[in-house]
């Protein structure tokens, strides 16, 4: 399995992820940037899922699972701005840095959007030369 393209989705499941997890694992994602989702997703998902959640309303927060044998850990730093999720994903000995975001489009989203993105400069960019997506 190792070097393969990684397949990941995003998905905003607007709340009811137990009636969709069933087309979450159709799609074949090896990641998926879950939006809306309760704090069990990953235990929703059948196989060896594994994941990271955060929100503050346990039924509604953002994960990010992972698939395929991919394990999600969440790592530093914690972001404060709302709804960024900094996660390292490993399978054998590939691993990938990744960033879940979930950001309401309006008036107030560029601006901690972007500051949570320059924070996470350092993260996001380790080991980007040699990654093959």
């Amino acid at each position: 399995m190792e070097n393969q393209r990684l397949r990941v989705v995003a998905w905003n499941c607007a709340g009811g992820f137990h009636r969709k997890v069933t087309a979450l694992t159709a799609i074949g994602a090896d990641i998926a940037i879950l939006s809306e989702v309760p704090n069990n997703c990953a235990a929703l998902v059948k196989g060896d899922a594994s994941g990271a959640w955060i929100g503050t309303n346990p039924d509604y927060g953002l994960a990010v699972v992972g698939m395929n044998g991919w394990q999600i850990e969440r790592i530093d730093p914690i972001i404060e701005e709302r709804l960024f999720l900094p996660v390292r994903a490993v399978r054998g000995s590939e691993e990938r840095h990744l960033v879940g975001v979930c950001v309401k489009k309006d008036e107030n989203y560029v601006a901690p959007t972007l500051g949570a993105m320059s924070k996470l400069s350092s993260f996001i960019s380790k080991n980007a030369a040699s990654t093959n997506w």
